[in-house]
């Protein structure tokens, strides 16, 4: 294969990390949001969704989107938190298929998590993880 960098090859188990630390910033920042300062305008967006008991449902996916977020700074159980945060992530894309308004960010984030998601459950955790491959 022609590279216009071959030798950035030999960092490629870094690739994983990068993506999961980006993705765990986003979860944990949005799980915060849910959780504690912006928990109103969530709780409007939800309800505008239709979803109710919306303000259970947002601090049940707020607390799961930071401990998530959490659990993939550390690269604890990546996989199977990449696998609840992808499920979550299509949650949201349905939603805002259903209701464009619904959420606050755009359809291309929330696919952009998605695919983010799958690809660290497909390829693990990378480097500077606790469940690193034995």
């Amino acid at each position: 294969m022609l590279s216009i960098f071959p030798s950035l090859f030999n960092f490629s188990f870094f690739a994983p990390t990068i993506l999961r630390l980006a993705t765990a910033w986003v979860f944990v920042s949005d799980g915060y949001q849910k959780t504690f300062t912006k928990k109103i305008e969530w709780i409007a967006d939800f309800e505008s969704a239709g979803l109710k008991p919306a303000q259970q449902i947002v601090l049940v996916i707020g607390i799961l989107e930071l401990i998530a977020g959490l659990f993939l700074i550390v690269g604890f159980l990546t996989q199977p938190t990449a696998l609840v945060l992808a499920i979550i992530s299509l949650a949201y894309i349905v939603l805002k298929i259903k209701n464009p308004s619904a959420l606050p960010h755009a359809f291309s984030f929330y696919l952009l998590l998605l695919a983010i998601n799958l690809s660290i459950l497909l390829t693990g955790p990378g480097a500077l993880a606790f469940d690193w491959p034995l």
